[in-house]
């Protein structure tokens, strides 16, 4: 949960501040303490049922209520404890009733969107999707369209191999 934390911290932090290049330094013990305290008091408070959306409307909740903010270092500039300690943790609990409508303005304002995570896909159901769109349009010139448009050819795929415009698809 930690890297979660992390990563949405940072991703809001960067958008909210411009300030591209910017990481949570975990190594630093007091970021740390920080860090693991507010882990603790969610877990404790919401018998761990916290996910990645509820972890990026807390942290764009407590970014928004310093978006004009001027502090010490420098408009657009939070201390950490300020988004995830105590008092962050007191203002989600006492948030209006429009506390979303706010939230998703922040998030279109700052265009804040966390990236999905790549999705593998094995060698085999690549071949077996491959092979059944072949066979989608198989021996027509509509398929030598659909397969040229796809890349779909395969010199060793016995679709290939049997179909009377492989030579098309050779060039």
């Amino acid at each position: 949960m930690i890297n979660k934390v992390k990563y949405i911290f940072e991703e809001v932090y960067r958008k909210f501040s411009a300030y591209e290049i910017y990481e949570l330094n975990l190594d630093n013990a007091k970021i740390k303490q920080y860090v693991d305290s507010f882990i603790y008091q969610l877990k404790k408070k919401y018998n761990g049922s916290i996910d990645d959306e509820f972890l990026l409307q807390f942290i764009v909740f407590q970014f928004s209520q310093f978006e004009n903010a001027k502090t010490r270092l420098g408009t657009g500039k939070v201390y950490v404890n300020w988004i995830l300690g105590r008092r962050a943790l007191e203002r989600w609990e006492n948030k209006s009733k429009n506390w979303l409508y706010w939230n998703q303005l922040f998030i279109r304002k700052h265009n804040i969107r966390l990236r999905k995570d790549k999705v593998e896909v094995d060698k085999d159901s690549l071949r077996v999707t491959n092979s059944l769109e072949r066979k989608r349009f198989y021996n027509t010139e509509r398929g030598v369209l659909h397969c040229q448009e796809l890349d779909l050819f395969d010199q060793f795929s016995k679709e290939c191999i049997l179909c009377k415009f492989k030579h098309i698809c050779k060039d």
